[in-house]
């Protein structure tokens, strides 16, 4: 084989026809929604590394719904669920939302790490190899190729999912993404109440534009933000009157 295409491949910058069979359909995960189903060739794979970048809470989390409901897809018993972890996640999670969704809550794991990243990485890299946990969803700005690709490695070993959120939203950094040793991904914007979503890279098949679903939620907060903002807007445009004292006299 040619020494530089051995090299691209050891990157997992080439995709080969042979690779096909494993990302049939029949061994991909649905995302709940057709239109990105579509542009991912069937849905999600099975296992990997996941890159997802957002602005925090724009609905990112409800967009995995289908890798948080994996146990209930593959039908295991509740002794043989896998584990849910969460790494330094910047919120609380609501315990109502997962419940309502048949997620039980004794397949949570939450981790605090220390402030430095190596903590949080090697945390990630221990949970995705020993096969105990069907996602590990993990919040970090910026990730070296080398992390990466033993995040990566780990995922496909433990046959599980790595979950990469990250708020860095940068241009360039999200074209330097498309040649990272990651499963998928994505890019997503919030437009009222709904997602548009950019296929960066996927492993089988090309980048594609983006794609709009409805938020899987009603987003109540939101409409109360543009409700909030649109009111201070309206006092801006009223102007105080003093009244004089001698006009307040009988």
């Amino acid at each position: 084989m040619n020494p530089i295409l051995h090299e691209l491949q050891n990157k997992q910058w080439v995709w080969t026809a042979a690779h096909a069979k494993e990302h049939s359909p029949s061994k991909l995960l649905t995302t709940g929604f057709d239109a990105l189903d579509q542009v991912l060739s069937g849905g999600f794979p099975r296992a990997g590394m996941i890159h997802i970048a957002s602005y925090l809470g724009c609905g990112e989390l409800r967009l995995m719904l289908a890798v948080l409901q994996q146990n209930q897809h593959h039908k295991r018993t509740v002794d043989e669920n896998k584990l849910l972890i969460f790494i330094n996640p910047p919120f609380e999670l609501n315990a109502e939302f997962l419940v309502a969704h048949n997620i039980s809550l004794s397949q949570l794991v939450v981790i605090h790490t220390h402030s430095d990243s190596n903590s949080a990485l090697w945390s990630a890299e221990q949970s995705l190899k020993s096969g105990a946990c069907s996602a590990v969803f993990m919040w970090q700005k910026q990730l070296k190729n080398t992390h990466i690709k033993k995040l990566e490695l780990a995922a496909l070993q433990g046959n599980s999912y790595c979950i990469w959120l990250d708020s860095y939203l940068h241009k360039q950094a999200i074209s330097q993404h498309q040649n990272l040793p990651l499963s998928l991904s994505l890019s997503i914007s919030r437009k009222n109440d709904d997602l548009a979503i950019k296929v960066n890279k996927q492993k089988v098949g090309w980048a594609q534009k983006s794609v709009t679903i409805p938020l899987p939620f009603v987003s109540q907060t939101y409409r109360a933000r543009l409700k909030n903002l649109a009111s201070q807007s309206m006092a801006s445009n009223v102007v105080a009157i003093n009244a004089k004292p001698s006009l307040m006299r009988k």
